[in-house]
């Protein structure tokens, strides 16, 4: 999470979107720039951020608010791949992880109900961006095809060029990754799951499994 006074922005971070690229291109154009602590932290969503503004006496509706977005399918792969959850269901940075466990397998991931959960919970678009329909001054983006896009729209309302978006936390898979996902998404029940639990991004970008294949 950023938020610029001056330039009148506030950048919502939604995880394995390519948040925290955005994070770093905009610190020096940020009055606030977000922590571990709540209300103002990392992930802090649109909802949660109207009422820290409301409390702080800041006009939400005064900002633009830019957020990025991106293939579910991808995502989750991301998510698996950069999570770890071990087999007691717990990411690394969990206060109890346990780095001596098995990891989970991506099937296993997926077919976790608690893990499933909470995957759901936090990436979604609609957790992040709020009810529908959204005001006018929320712009979301689809960080695979749009990135360019929301540099160039970022720079013309800052009113100067802000530089390329860098590269950070990016997930590598091998053979092994890719086949785990292909298996595991062409399950009728795990891609129904998908398409419900993030039907708002796969309506609004035409998102398609690129895993498996129709």
């Amino acid at each position: 999470m950023r938020i610029s006074h001056k330039h009148k922005f506030i950048w919502i971070s939604k995880p394995k979107t390519g948040s925290t690229s955005v994070r770093k291109l905009l610190d020096r154009f940020s009055n606030v720039v977000s922590t571990d602590e709540r209300p103002l932290h990392h992930h802090a969503t649109a909802d949660e951020l109207r009422a820290a503004f409301a409390e702080r006496g800041w006009n939400f509706d005064d900002y633009q608010v830019f957020i990025c977005d991106r293939n579910p399918w991808e995502l989750i792969g991301s998510v698996w791949k950069y999570s770890k959850f071990n087999q007691q269901r717990r990411p690394f940075w969990h206060p109890r992880y346990d780095a001596s466990l098995p990891l989970l397998s991506f099937g296993e991931f997926m077919r976790s109900p608690n893990v499933w959960r909470w995957v759901q919970e936090h990436h979604a678009l609609d957790r992040f961006a709020g009810a529908q329909p959204w005001p006018a001054n929320l712009h979301v983006y689809d960080i695979g095809s749009q990135a360019q896009r929301l540099v160039d729209d970022l720079s013309r309302h800052i009113g100067k060029p802000i530089g390329e978006l860098p590269v950070a936390n990016a997930s590598q898979y091998d053979p092994a990754d890719l086949k785990a996902f292909a298996e595991a998404f062409a399950d009728p029940k795990i891609d129904a799951e998908v398409r419900k639990a993030f039907k708002t991004s796969i309506e609004r970008f035409g998102y398609t499994n690129p895993f498996t294949p129709a």
